[in-house]
């Protein structure tokens, strides 16, 4: 019997880009043997084998050209090998900026690297829950699918128009966004990693008050987790001319200063080079900084205030306990209660209610009453997620 919803009312708006997240997830893997057999065939019945440059085995799920007509970024990224038009489909090969050998190497030799060296970085189970910043058209995000981490990507649109069309079509969380001059739409201590290759984005960029550098980078430590991590895969890792210098001393000083630690910095056979950050996990670093800047965030800025907010150029406040405080391993933490703080005494037994109430609706009722074909279905929104049950 399903119980009355105790959460009519409820208002959480900031778990709804996450909530999103996790219905998306849900229905790929009733999707993904039904897209990667459809690959056989594209346009009026010519197969990926006839053509000399496309390998069905390489490409990652074709979308409608007609659903996306922006042949612009296939002429641009032609030689990156991003995406390309094979009859009146698009399809995506494993090319990238920073994936020369293919995104699926690039995900393997971070897996292989951080095994060696990081080794509670374990796709799926430890790490979750990732933002990919600069995303291109998410290929990134799409191969981590497979190891069951959900990737929210997210780019502005530039004059390649806006590439989170092509995610979205290839059934890829993603979101229209960019990290200008206010904060991001994600509550604090979001993500378990971010990662950012070749984004664009200047993060030792100044604020508006002198001496107010790494407002972007502030923004990213404030969403990130305690103890999780940032990949950053860029020409300043790797390339040592005098430019290049320059800006990986200033994220040096800036990673530095808001006690982010260098675990792991490496380069793979095709000479591209990435730097993977932690996040400090208590205040000890903070209070033995001889320079107070950046400085902490006051007590009285809101936690989770993010909407409309502009960026501030302060380290936000760690939650009590953080070095405890990761999540359970996947599975386990899709039913355990989210460690953020509330103000609501009943707020475990509110977050078990919900879990039950949904877990009952969506077996009776979403999945098996209301005659929609889910196989068919792969993007959701969640209006009004709650807890994202």
């Amino acid at each position: 019997m399903i119980t009355a919803n105790p959460f009519k009312q409820r208002k959480y708006p900031f778990v709804f880009a996450l909530s999103v997240l996790l219905l998306t997830v849900a229905v790929f893997f009733l999707t993904k043997n039904a897209a990667v057999s459809r690959l056989d065939v594209v346009g009026d019945g010519t197969s990926f084998s006839d053509d000399d440059d496309l390998d069905a085995a390489m490409m990652k799920w074709e979308i409608w050209y007609d659903n996306v007509p922006h042949p612009k970024l296939v002429e641009v990224k032609k030689v990156q090998n991003w995406v390309r038009k094979s009859g009146d489909y698009f399809v995506f090969p494993v090319g990238g900026t920073q994936f020369k050998e293919g995104v699926d190497h690039y995900i393997e030799f971070i897996e292989k690297f951080k095994l060696q060296t990081l080794p509670t970085i374990k796709w799926g189970k430890h790490v979750r829950v990732v933002l990919d910043v600069g995303c291109g058209v998410a290929s990134f995000g799409g191969y981590l699918l497979d190891k069951n981490v959900i990737t929210m990507s997210f780019a502005p649109r530039d004059v390649h128009e806006a590439q989170i069309q092509f995610a979205l079509e290839r059934g890829i969380p993603a979101t229209l966004s960019v990290i200008g001059t206010r904060k991001l739409t994600f509550p604090d201590d979001a993500y378990d990693l971010i990662h950012c290759a070749r984004c664009k984005v200047q993060w030792d960029k100044e604020g508006v008050l002198k001496n107010a550098r790494g407002k972007p980078l502030l923004e990213l430590n404030r969403i990130l987790r305690p103890g999780g991590f940032f990949i950053w895969s860029a020409t300043p890792v790797y390339l040592k001319d005098e430019a290049h210098r320059k800006i990986w001393n200033a994220m040096v000083a800036l990673t530095e200063s808001m006690c982010w630690k260098i675990v792991a910095k490496t380069f793979d056979a095709s000479g591209i080079g990435l730097v993977i950050y932690q996040k400090h996990v208590s205040y000890t670093c903070y209070e033995q900084r001889k320079d107070n800047r950046p400085p902490l965030c006051y007590h009285k800025q809101s936690l989770n205030r993010s909407w409309y907010v502009l960026l501030t150029n302060c380290i936000s406040r760690l939650l009590v306990d953080s070095n405890r405080n990761w999540p359970k391993r996947w599975p386990q933490r899709l039913s355990s209660k989210p460690l953020s703080p509330s103000t609501n005494p009943d707020a475990e037994e509110a977050f078990n209610n919900d879990t039950k109430h949904w877990l009952a609706l969506v077996s009776d009722v979403y999945r098996e009453g209301l005659g929609i074909n889910w196989p068919g279905i792969r993007n959701v929104m969640d209006m009004n997620a709650g807890y994202g049950g």
